[in-house]
């Protein structure tokens, strides 16, 4: 995402909302190659339309592709690790293996290290592609959607750690993904980083306002 749309002034946000909401579906047709018919789903919910829940779905969907990757990279099967942490409970054994269906993450954990870093690029795009939906509203509580973007923007700088340890590592295909998804993690952290600094001025914006209305002399 190298162009940032502006803000839209306060008028404007139903129509810019109304604009969002049309262009939430274009983006299905590229989530149908790699998220399970259970997160699609999650996705499609009237919550999900909500910034904060969106990018922390995405966020955690982008998170079991990269323990799928480094599982992979490890030779150590995701469902494997998951098991060996002695969950206390079968439902949370059942939500670390994600869901039984044949697309879930969890079922086609013979994916090689690559596939799973393709798959991990794609979440990358989608994040990217709703941030910048995102990036023209004005937020009633920008507080929530703020949040979110400060947990995404932390996980990435995580997962940029490990990926530059592997980056040689392995064959010529595996190594070029590789620096694909280093650059599309780089451009994310700073498009999310910018998001965040404009939510901060929105914030600030709006204790001014309230700071006049509440003080009209000064």
């Amino acid at each position: 995402m190298k162009h940032r749309t502006p803000i839209f002034p306060l008028p404007a946000m139903l129509a810019v909302g109304i604009f969002f909401l049309m262009r939430l579906p274009l983006h299905s047709e590229q989530t149908q190659d790699y998220l399970s018919d259970t997160e699609i789903d999650q996705l499609r919910t009237e919550e999900a339309k909500e910034p904060p829940e969106r990018i922390r779905l995405l966020s955690s969907f982008l998170k079991v592709r990269f323990e799928h990757a480094k599982s992979a990279k490890s030779g150590i099967p995701y469902q494997e690790k998951a098991a060996k942490q002695k969950m206390s409970s079968d439902k949370d054994k059942k939500k670390a293996e994600g869901p039984e269906d044949k697309s879930s993450p969890g079922a086609v954990s013979v994916k090689s290290f690559k596939g799973w870093m393709e798959d991990y690029l794609k979440c990358l795009d989608e994040i990217s592609n709703n941030i910048e939906d995102f990036s023209s509203l004005r937020y009633a509580e920008p507080k929530p959607y703020q949040k979110s973007l400060k947990n995404l923007r932390a996980s990435l700088e995580e997962q940029h750690q490990w990926i530059l340890e592997v980056q040689n590592k392995g064959e010529k295909s595996e190594k070029e993904v590789t620096a694909d998804v280093l650059e599309t993690v780089l451009d994310l952290i700073d498009d999310v980083s910018n998001s965040i600094d404009e939510l901060n001025q929105q914030i600030e914006q709006m204790k001014g306002s309230r700071k006049s209305k509440s003080d009209p002399e000064k």
